[in-house]
């Protein structure tokens, strides 16, 4: 029987690692929650924004601490890196986003020792201005 063998990632390597197809169940809805937006201010796309974020990243001393350690090879067939929810409406497809991008961020951000979290407006304190709604829960932030 082959063996598997261990991955470990810093936050360097976990960013770099794209997120994991969304298994896109085939009972899903098919309309959309399109809202009515007011937008006050100038929006117009980011010059050379591909190249300032390749910059930024280049340019960061990266902590390197593990962060994450994975089984690869055959052996490692079933292992709980392996997305297996299926997801079926927009509401399913923003938490796994939030969920997976969030975890590997958060835990970059920490290493980084960068005082940032991921969440939607609901978990800000206090909500954005406009926001007549009391959030359901709270987001710690990281100290």
């Amino acid at each position: 029987m082959a063996m598997a063998t261990t991955t470990v990632f810093n936050s360097r390597d976990l960013l770099l690692e794209p997120l994991p197809d969304l298994d896109i169940s085939s009972c899903r809805t098919t309309s959309h929650a399109l809202h009515r937006v007011h937008f006050v201010g100038a929006l117009q796309p980011w010059a050379n924004f591909e190249s300032d974020v390749m910059d930024t990243f280049n340019g960061q001393t990266w902590s390197l601490q593990h962060l994450d350690s994975r089984l690869t090879g055959p052996a490692a067939a079933g292992s709980v890196d392996e997305e297996l929810v299926f997801v079926a409406t927009e509401r399913g497809v923003q938490g796994r986003l939030e969920g997976r991008a969030g975890l590997v961020l958060g835990a970059a951000f920490r290493a980084q020792q960068l005082d940032l979290v991921l969440g939607d407006s609901r978990g800000a304190l206090p909500p954005y201005r406009g926001y007549l709604r009391q959030p359901d829960f709270v987001m710690k932030t990281i100290a």
